[in-house]
Formats: structure tokens, sequence, C-alpha cells
């Protein structure tokens, strides 16, 4: 916007001293297409980035539920093995505590 001014005073004050008011006119108003051209295109760049903002945060959100779900699918993993596990060694113990519990044969008594 400086530049705009700055810009536009040199040529208007500039072609007013000598006295050529159309040469100035049509300065100016090349000063303000230029100006009026430079706004469409960072409008146009405005829109567009946000477009792309729109578009990176659905992406965002949708990798982090991805994420989250084989986070989730690893831990369900990791513990259905953990869970074989205990019920291996449980049936093992089980088994172990059930020979204990049955009666003693006469050859395996005590003899004195």
């Amino acid at each position: 916007m400086i530049d705009f001014v700055s810009r536009l005073n040199q040529l208007f004050f500039v072609r007013l001293e000598k006295r050529n008011y159309d040469v100035t006119c049509l300065i100016f108003m090349e000063v303000i297409t230029e100006y009026v051209d430079h706004r469409a295109e960072l409008e146009e760049r405005i829109r567009s980035l946000e477009s792309e903002q729109t578009t990176l945060l659905t992406e965002i959100a949708s990798l982090k539920e991805k994420l989250t779900t084989l986070e989730l699918e690893r831990h369900a993993a990791s513990l259905s093995n953990e869970v074989e596990a205990l019920r291996t060694e449980k049936a093992v113990l089980e088994e172990k505590v059930a020979t204990y519990s049955s009666p003693i044969t006469p050859t395996e008594s005590y003899q004195i």
C-alpha cells in the first residue's frame, strides 16, 4: 500500500508540475489498474491457501483417526497374545494342582 501511494504521488505530482493532465490521468489509471490487479492476485492466492488449509486439516484429522485405530489394533493384538499365554499357564497349573489333589495310590505311600 505504501508503494502504491508513493508511486502515485511521484507520478501524479511530477505530471502536474508539467501541466500534462492527460498523461497524468493515464498514469494514474495505470497505477490504479496495477493496484487492482495486485489485489485480485492476492485474493486468489488467499482463496487457494484457504482451500489448501481446509484440505490439509481434513487429511490430518483422517490420518489421526487412522493412527488411533492402528494403535488400538496393535494394543488389542498384544493383549490377545498375553491373555492366550495366561490361559495356557492357568491350564498347566490346573493340571498340576489336579495331580496333587488326587488320592495317593498305595505304591506312593510312605513306608516306615
